[in-house]
């Protein structure tokens, strides 16, 4: 059981996440300079809510319905959160926050070192990264 939770290399895990900080930044720059231009926004305030509402929408939303995020799925990467409560998925989203912006670079040090472990929001959650099963087959 614990070799199937190490399928998904942890090296694949981070390339993933590293990929998604420049595809999320695309979308969110394109979404705040669409906001702006539309709704006049001039105050800091909005962009951090703007941030905060891209983010949501870009991993949470995207992982919540379809279990994988755009990069995770030419990766052919989704989810494993069978039998896991919706309590279990804010947990998992909350972690994951931490591990894509806080310990991003943790995570990419330890890469480099050949380590081999679950992200935190895996760990915390029990929901876990796997490949897909149009790979599998």
């Amino acid at each position: 059981m614990e070799k199937e939770n190490f399928n998904l290399k942890y090296r694949k895990k981070i390339t993933i996440i590293f990929i998604e900080y420049f595809v999320f930044a695309l979308f969110f720059q394109l979404t705040f300079e669409f906001l702006k231009s539309t709704f006049e926004l001039k105050y800091f305030s909005n962009f951090l809510i703007i941030l905060f509402a891209s983010y949501l929408i870009y991993f949470s939303l995207f992982e919540f319905l379809m279990n994988r995020t755009l990069i995770m799925w030419l990766f052919k990467v989704e989810l494993d959160k069978e039998k896991k409560s919706n309590i279990y998925f804010i947990l998992y989203t909350i972690s994951s926050v931490l591990d894509r912006t806080i310990f991003g670079p943790f995570h990419m040090l330890l890469t480099i070192l050949n380590y081999e472990n679950l992200l935190l929001c895996e760990k915390l959650s029990g929901i876990k990264w796997k490949y897909s099963k149009a790979k599998n087959k």
